[in-house]
């Protein structure tokens, strides 16, 4: 056969089977037992579930309102609603209620009452095969207000009182005041922002206690992370030690001014350690006069108390008794002073 024409060699015919296969069926027949299997293991599994119990449950689901920024709750909603699920038993017992939550984003609301229908859509955490029977209740109502902010000075409140033979001098709070955000409605209604109580019970010294600051309404949040420091004063009970010529001096002068009498008595309350090392030129009472203007007759003026080279947590505990002339005649001439 090797040397017989061309023409006359036989040719390889096709074999049935393969002819006029098309493409899409050899890609389709490739491996084709391991996707048969794969195969029949989806349907037994379907054909498992299909056929399992169905089951009810009820989760109690937390609930997440989100607001856009210029806006507040005045009244929080409640916190969790209920959800019921229904599906194959080997589902549901896998349900984790830390898994869902259900959260509804409010945006172009008006201020004021609104009601909030909780649909389907917003509960997450449901897994595959598992229905949504209900959401109890199906809405919920909220107060919105525009939301603001304002700094507020700090009102520190003090329980209990040191030990016999000793006093409470005063307090310095670091910083002095803070921020509030929240409902402008609620802002207006603060005053102070008030921290939570420092004892002194049982404190004979000086000491600093760390607290935070209470926004006295839920939907009120103080802005600043900052510790709250507090430096209390406490020092053996005062005693009172007099000083019988301490100078009065005007100060603030823009023009040449004139004080009567020029010395009197003060009698200082405080620690008997501080009073014994305080010395005589390290008091004087002052007047301030920056704001007065030329004039004919002597006016009455109040004094203050001031002290030189005192440490600023040593002059707390010093305070005032008693003042020989608590008001002084002050008299401004027309010199001006250069």
């Amino acid at each position: 056969m090797k040397n017989c024409p061309r023409r006359w060699r036989k040719r390889r015919r096709p074999r049935p089977w393969s002819r006029g296969r098309p493409a899409m069926l050899d890609r389709v027949l490739v491996n084709w037992p391991l996707k048969l299997l794969a195969i029949s293991l989806a349907f037994g599994i379907w054909v498992d579930v299909s056929g399992e119990k169905r089951i009810v449950r009820e989760f109690e689901v937390p609930l997440d309102v989100q607001l856009p920024d210029h806006l507040a709750l005045l009244e929080a909603p409640q916190p969790t609603v209920s959800v019921r699920l229904r599906g194959p038993e080997s589902l549901i017992r896998k349900v984790k209620p830390v898994g869902m939550g259900l959260s509804v984003e409010l945006t172009d609301l008006p201020p004021g009452d609104q009601e909030i229908q909780l649909t389907k859509a917003d509960l997450s955490g449901v897994p595959r095969g598992v229905e949504v029977d209900y959401i109890d209740p199906p809405s919920v109502r909220v107060q919105l207000d525009e939301r603001g902010r304002l700094k507020f000075p700090l009102d520190v409140a003090f329980l209990g009182q040191p030990p016999q033979g000793y006093a409470f001098y005063g307090a310095r709070v670091t910083p002095d005041e803070l921020t509030l955000e929240g409902p402008t409605s609620q802002l207006s209604l603060v005053e102070t922002l008030k921290t939570q109580p420092v004892r002194l019970d049982q404190r004979t010294e000086p000491f600093v206690a760390t607290v935070t600051a209470v926004p006295g309404h839920a939907s009120l949040r103080v802005v600043e992370t900052t510790p709250i420091k507090v430096s209390v004063e406490v020092d053996v009970a005062p005693v009172e030690r007099t000083f019988t010529r301490v100078p009065v001096e005007a100060i603030g002068q823009m023009y040449e001014t004139s004080v009567s009498p020029t010395h009197t008595a003060v009698t200082l309350s405080g620690p008997p350690a501080l009073l014994g090392r305080l010395r005589s030129k390290q008091l004087r009472l002052v007047v301030d006069v920056s704001r007065l203007t030329p004039f004919d007759q002597p006016r009455k003026m109040p004094v203050q108390l001031d002290l030189v080279d005192v440490p600023v947590e040593e002059m707390s505990r010093i305070s005032m008794k008693t003042v020989g002339r608590r008001e002084v005649s002050v008299l401004v001439s027309e010199r001006r002073l250069r």
